[in-house]
């Protein structure tokens, strides 16, 4: 991407001087427009956006004072940088006067090149480094109104979702409750165990279901948390991959009692989830 160059006004009422400054600035990255007076400086300082201004101080009809004056009222001018160029050794309170109508710094005839340059090239590199942070806000902005329209379409998705597995979420616990009321004098103990897990994970997806609206509507820093026992959930976890425990020959042990910590229930039982899934699925032994 090409950056744009920096616009430089050259406001002076001699040609002259005026050509004399452009050679003495001259860079690469920006571009020069002289004005002869003060009405032609107001104009062009209208239509374009400088990155510096150079007024002399001293020119008929509107001098640099008056120029300065006029560009702080106007909303597109007034926080561009004016150094007023100067044949008079100002006293103090003159010096003021500039700075109070708006100016930054102060360059007197003859110019020694080397501040002057120095002076220019301060106020120019400004000029690119605020340009590059308007950018970056810029993107900043459409980043944060990308984000905006994607927790919105990820709300409604957690709603369709959530709409969408409610229902035969409810049909499994109502037939799992209808096929236990009818065989449960007949089931063993390890049937009736099978299906309290089969509840069980299917009150856990419940959850988990709930956790994804609550997550999409309100994000993860608001989610409640309350004390729990990492014991339990641990314990919960493994009914959960009751199976996958069994068919692997795996065996979970905690060696310590493990604390209570305050958590959110779904995103811990979660973690452990998945820290026990992962280590059955990839287990280098037999056992």
């Amino acid at each position: 991407m090409n950056t744009p160059k920096a616009k430089i006004l050259l406001v002076d009422d001699k040609q002259a001087n005026l050509v004399a400054l452009e050679t003495l600035l001259e860079r690469e990255d920006c571009l020069f427009y002289s004005a002869n007076s003060g009405d032609q400086a107001l104009k062009l300082a209208l239509q374009h956006e400088f990155a510096l201004m150079l007024l002399d101080v001293h020119m008929p009809d509107m001098d640099g004072f008056e120029l300065a004056n006029i560009l702080k009222t106007h909303k597109k001018t007034k926080q561009t940088p004016i150094i007023f160029v100067t044949a008079s050794r100002f006293q103090p309170n003159d010096i003021m006067q500039g700075y109070t109508e708006g100016a930054v710094d102060y360059l007197f005839k003859p110019l020694n090149p080397n501040i002057t340059r120095a002076k220019v090239n301060a106020f120019i590199q400004m000029y690119f480094q605020r340009k590059e942070v308007e950018r970056m806000n810029a993107k900043l902005d459409e980043a944060n109104k990308q984000l905006v329209k994607t927790n919105k379409a990820l709300e409604e998705f957690a709603n369709i979702v959530a709409h969408d597995l409610k229902e035969p979420l409810r049909t499994i616990n109502s037939f799992l409750h209808l096929l236990y009321q009818r065989n449960k004098e007949n089931l063993d103990n390890e049937s009736l165990e099978f299906m309290k897990l089969c509840t069980d994970s299917a009150s856990r997806l419940d959850q988990l279901v709930k956790s994804l609206i609550k997550y999409a509507r309100i994000g993860y820093k608001n989610l409640d948390k309350e004390s729990q026992s990492l014991g339990q959930i641990v314990n919960d976890v493994q009914l959960g991959l009751y199976a996958k425990i069994k068919e692997s020959n795996a065996i979970i042990e905690v060696k310590n009692e493990l604390p209570s910590l305050t958590v959110n229930y779904i995103q811990i039982s979660q973690l452990f989830q998945n820290l026990m899934d992962n280590a059955i699925k990839y287990q280098a032994k037999e056992k």
